[in-house]
């Protein structure tokens, strides 16, 4: 029963697809993401007061294009896909090498944190890889793909 299922999820998901323009490879993407044995954080949720909000603002150093967005919990930092910005994704770009999840920034404490969801291009902090969770401050050099950002802000409000 389980196998229909998943079956029915992913033709519903690939009309969806053909229909808004998005490719298959977001598809196979999005379902290679969903691997339950990949840890991820657990992210208070927008609706939960208790979760801490935030603005966050990157500057492509080679582009001079600022990227910016207000979150609870975390946020999601990934490639742009035309005519579709799902929920909790903050767009920087449409750069191959730059996956359609790249990184996840999100509040735990007092602190933001950087952690690396792409395989292909893993996240750099600083110049070195993001092997697990590092702490984020103004200033620091995100690079996702071949494209190099700086933190220009982190503000919680």
């Amino acid at each position: 029963m389980m196998g229909i299922q998943l079956l029915v999820i992913l033709l519903v998901m690939l009309l969806v697809a053909a229909m808004i323009g998005v490719g298959v490879g977001a598809i196979l993407v999005y379902l290679r993401d969903q691997n339950p044995e990949r840890e991820r954080p657990v992210i208070v949720s927008e609706g939960d007061d208790s979760a801490q909000k935030w603005s966050i603002e990157l500057w492509d150093i080679e582009r001079g294009v600022r990227y910016s967005a207000a979150f609870s919990g975390g946020i999601t930092l990934g490639r742009t896909i035309p005519g579709w910005i799902p929920n909790g994704l903050l767009p920087v770009g449409d750069d191959q090498t730059i996956s359609h999840e790249q990184c996840l920034v999100y509040s735990q404490g007092e602190s933001l944190y950087l952690w690396n969801l792409g395989k292909a291009n893993p996240t750099r902090l600083n110049d070195a890889l993001v092997s697990q969770p590092e702490i984020l401050r103004v200033g620091d050099r995100i690079t996702m793909g071949s494209r190099r950002y700086l933190l220009t802000s982190l503000v919680r409000m």
